[in-house]
């Protein structure tokens, strides 16, 4: 039960928003800080003692340890941007374009199957409203009529 607390409701919330406060991922602060939350929750799922290493309970449990899932998070992100031509130009040194320097990745320049949807509004369909259907109780209808 708290592997699916920790994997299903604790790491979605802390990966909410990473695409905007994922430079703070790369400060050994906030990597310590984002470590002791992944070993509460891996100490939590298993009852281990306090001695054992958090790399050997995540890897026990199959969690990636939380700073590389947040990257991997904002490199989906990313890409997903790219792909809707989002961004139609990459000029600021503090936004999108920092992101593309810092995770520059050959993945991201591969091409998507991405299809954009076209939306065809042509009206192939006439609609008649006979007003003796609407007023007689018994309309009259024509032999080839569908009901």
């Amino acid at each position: 039960m708290v592997h699916w607390l920790c994997t299903r409701v604790i790491i979605p919330s802390i990966l909410y928003g990473a695409l905007v406060w994922w430079p703070t991922v790369t400060q050994k602060t906030t990597k310590t800080q984002l470590g002791r939350i992944q070993r509460m929750a891996c100490l939590a799922i298993m009852g281990d003692m306090k001695l054992t290493p958090t790399a050997a309970m995540e890897g026990l449990l199959n969690l990636t340890p939380l700073n590389l899932l947040i990257m991997a998070e904002v490199r989906m992100a990313l890409y997903r941007l790219l792909m809707l031509k989002q961004p139609t130009e990459l000029k600021t040194e503090t936004g999108l374009l920092s992101i593309w320097k810092t995770l520059s990745d050959p993945i991201l320049e591969m091409r998507s199957d991405h299809t954009s949807p076209v939306y065809n509004y042509c009206k192939i369909f006439n609609v008649i409203i006979d007003m003796d259907y609407w007023r007689n109780k018994d309309p009259l209808l024509h032999k080839d009529a569908l009901m």
